[in-house]
């Protein structure tokens, strides 16, 4: 969060606002970057639902703690109720129980991979919703970012069974997902703070995520592992938080 608050007071010093940046990008990139494999480490014990939940029941507090500080107001302004029940199911819930179901049945290496293909759907709704143009460089890029991902699967000798199939659908599932939320969030959410885009959203979705866990999945606590536990904690402080 300082760092944030710096990167405004350094409007008279381009090299430092240009180094906060640069510092701000390495951090999501590794926090981010590393989130696949915690989400392995977590479902190895951990139901996809249960852990989901938990993962967002862990960050809320923390979230709920900034935006004390910060006097930012929990709720989304009167006029975009619905854009709170889109977030709350759209980018937390839904996505993320089908980023665990997937990674239940696939590699963390090729989670990744198929969820950089995200982009790609982020270019197809901001043409379709917010009438951006799509430029010839983009389609290449398009194209060649999908003929990469097919070589390096190949390359690999993948060969999906029906678990892995339905893994692999989940997780593409959950990019189309983030990436509509990400177009609808720039059209009608781009005045929102970010702590209020997160709180409630985050603490709502744990909440619905766990007590479905619990009911669906019937999760065994006592069988949870010490590593689920520190990925869980991993997740939720500095992927959810962090990130």
């Amino acid at each position: 969060m300082s760092i944030a608050l710096s990167a405004n007071s350094s409007t008279g010093k381009p090299w430092l606002a240009a180094l906060i940046t640069s510092v701000l990008f390495l951090i999501v990139c590794l926090s981010w970057g590393t989130t696949w494999l915690g989400i392995k480490i977590a479902v190895e014990t951990v139901p996809p639902l249960t852990a989901a939940g938990l993962r967002f029941l862990i960050a809320f507090p923390l979230f709920l703690v900034f935006a004390l500080i910060r006097r930012e107001p929990l709720m989304f302004p009167k006029e975009s109720r619905w854009f709170f029940l889109f977030v709350t199911l759209s980018y937390f819930s839904l996505p993320y129980y089908l980023l665990n179901y997937g990674e239940m049945h696939v590699s963390s290496g090729l989670t990744a991979l198929l969820f950089s293909c995200m982009p790609v759907f982020i270019l197809v709704f901001s043409a379709l919703f917010l009438r951006e143009k799509i430029y010839p460089s983009q389609v290449l890029g398009i194209a060649i970012g999908f003929g990469s991902l097919f070589m390096i699967i190949r390359s690999q000798g993948l060969h999906l069974d029906h678990a892995e199939l339905f893994g692999v659908l989940a997780i593409l599932c959950a990019a189309v997902m983030h990436a509509l939320c990400y177009v609808v969030t720039k059209k009608h959410g781009s005045a929102i703070s970010v702590i209020t885009y997160n709180t409630l959203p985050i603490g709502i979705a744990g909440l619905m995520l766990f007590v479905a866990g619990l009911n669906v999945e019937a999760p065994v606590f006592d069988g949870i592992s010490l590593r689920s536990w520190g990925a869980l904690l991993y997740l939720g402080l500095v992927a959810s938080v962090g990130g």
